[in-house]
C-alpha cells in the first residue's frame, strides 16, 4: 500500500511539473534540482571513502559540505512545489531557511578542511603568498555587485526590506564560499584534488554573478547563468570524488 502511494505521488509530480514546463522553469528549476541530485549523490560517495581514512563521520569536512547540498537540493524541490501547486513563485519561504543553513554547512566543510591544512600554508612562504590571489576574483564580483547596487538604489529602495536583506546575505554568503573554494584550488594547485575545486570555483563564481538579477531588469539570460552554474557545481563535485578524497 505503501509503494503503491508513493508511485502515486511520484506520478502526480512528474504530471504537475509536465504541465507546467516552460523554458525559464526547465532553465530555473528543472535542471538545477537534477544537477543538485547528481551533486548530493556523488558527495555522499565521496563521504562513504572518506570514512574508511577517518572513521568518524563528523570529522570529515565535505560530510559538511554534501549536507549543504542535501539542504540546496530539498530547498529547489520546495520551491518547485511552491510553483506546481501554489502557481506562483513565494520569494520568501521555508525554502530560504534551507538554502541559508545548507549555506552555514557548505562554509563550515570548506573552512574545517582549510584549518586542517592551514599548518602546512603557515610553514611555506610561496603558498601563503599564492593563497592571497584567493581574494581577487571575490573583491572583483563584490565591486561589479557594489556598483549595480549603487546605480539602481532608487528602485531598489522600494522593495520589500526583508528581501532585500535576504538577497544580500545570498550574494555575500555566495562570496564566501568561492573564497574559501579558491583558496583549497591554490593549496592544492597542480594536483588532482585542485581541479575539482577549480571547477566548483567556476560554479560559484556564476551562481554570485546570478544574484544581481534582483537589482536589474529581469532576463532570461540569468536563467542560463543560473542553469550553468549548476552545472559547473555538480561537474566540479564529479571531478573531485574521482581524484584521492583527502578534503
Amino acid at each position: 500500500m505503501i509503494k503503491v502511494v508513493r508511485c502515486l505521488n511520484v506520478g502526480l509530480y512528474i504530471h504537475l511539473i509536465v504541465a507546467e514546463v516552460t523554458p525559464v522553469f526547465l532553465l530555473k528549476h528543472i535542471i538545477p534540482v537534477i544537477l543538485l541530485g547528481i551533486a548530493v549523490w556523488l558527495s555522499f560517495h565521496i563521504v562513504s571513502r572518506q570514512r574508511f581514512i577517518t572513521y568518524r563521520l563528523l570529522n570529515i569536512p565535505w560530510f559538511y559540505v554534501t549536507m549543504g547540498l542535501c539542504l540546496w537540493f530539498i530547498a529547489k524541490n520546495i520551491e518547485i512545489l511552491y510553483v506546481l501547486w501554489l502557481s506562483f513563485f513565494s520569494e520568501i519561504s521555508i525554502a530560504d531557511l534551507l538554502y541559508l543553513l545548507g549555506y552555514v554547512f557548505f562554509i563550515i566543510g570548506l573552512y574545517r578542511g582549510i584549518r586542517f591544512f592551514s599548518q602546512v600554508v603557515k610553514e611555506v612562504h610561496s603558498l601563503k603568498q599564492k593563497i592571497k590571489y584567493a581574494y581577487i576574483i571575490p573583491l572583483l564580483i563584490g565591486s561589479l555587485f557594489l556598483g549595480t547596487f549603487l546605480t539602481n538604489i532608487k528602485f531598489i529602495l522600494i522593495e520589500n526590506p526583508i528581501i532585500l536583506i535576504l538577497n544580500i546575505l545570498y550574494f555575500v554568503l555566495d562570496l564566501l564560499l568561492l573564497m574559501f573554494s579558491l583558496e583549497v584550488s591554490l593549496i592544492f594547485y597542480g594536483g588532482e584534488v585542485a581541479r575539482g575545486f577549480i571547477v566548483l570555483s567556476l560554479g560559484l563564481a556564476l551562481l554570485s554573478l546570478c544574484e544581481l538579477q534582483y537589482f536589474l531588469v529581469g532576463s532570461w539570460l540569468f536563467d542560463i547563468l543560473y542553469m550553468v552554474s549548476h552545472v559547473f557545481i555538480t561537474l566540479g563535485v564529479y571531478t573531485y570524488s574521482e581524484s584521492m578524497p583527502i578534503f
